[in-house]
């Protein structure tokens, strides 16, 4: 019964969570910094590498998930928003998970729940900054247990090296965080 009541509470959270996206994921009048990202993809699937074929402030991985999110959904603009969406319902069940057994069910909801809407909320689409601000938490989140794990964890230390590989790839400012 505990079980369920979690995963309940997980999905109606990710509901919540996902009601600002949805009014908005559509209703943008102008594609600010967005255009970036939808012409680098573009620029991509045609065979061109980022600092190699065309010049852009943006590290890897914002483009990565476009060109993704433009594979699974098709070349548009809504693509990238339904990429976001994926990304708040799984960085909140992720992050929700990793602090469930440590911190009780409530804190572990309220603490994902304010990362996410901190972050990955806040933009329509599929952002670098939102995906940085996730994996430094796993990082964060991650880090203090390595002291308590019998033979130097060294799983625990591959996820952390990963989450910080990752956030290299979203932003330098996060890997240097």
């Amino acid at each position: 019964m505990k079980r369920l009541v979690w995963i309940v509470t997980l999905v109606v959270g990710a509901a919540a969570l996902l009601l600002p996206w949805w009014r908005n994921h559509a209703v943008l009048q102008d594609f600010y910094d967005y255009g970036l990202v939808m012409a680098a993809a573009g620029r991509i699937e045609l065979g061109e590498r980022p600092y190699v074929d065309f010049v852009t402030p943006i590290q890897t991985l914002q483009f990565l998930a476009a060109v993704l999110a433009e594979w699974i959904w098709g070349a548009r603009y809504l693509s990238l928003t339904y990429l976001n969406a994926v990304f708040i319902a799984l960085s909140f069940a992720g992050l929700s998970a990793m602090l469930l057994k440590r911190f009780g069910a409530v804190v572990a909801l309220l603490a994902a729940g304010a990362i996410v809407m901190a972050s990955s909320v806040q933009h329509t689409i599929i952002w670098y900054n939102a995906m940085g601000v996730t994996w430094l938490a796993i990082v964060l989140w991650l880090t203090p247990r390595l002291s308590s794990q019998p033979r130097g964890g060294l799983g625990l230390l591959a996820m952390i090296c990963a989450a910080l590989w990752v956030c290299g790839m979203t932003k330098l400012t996060y890997l240097i965080a």
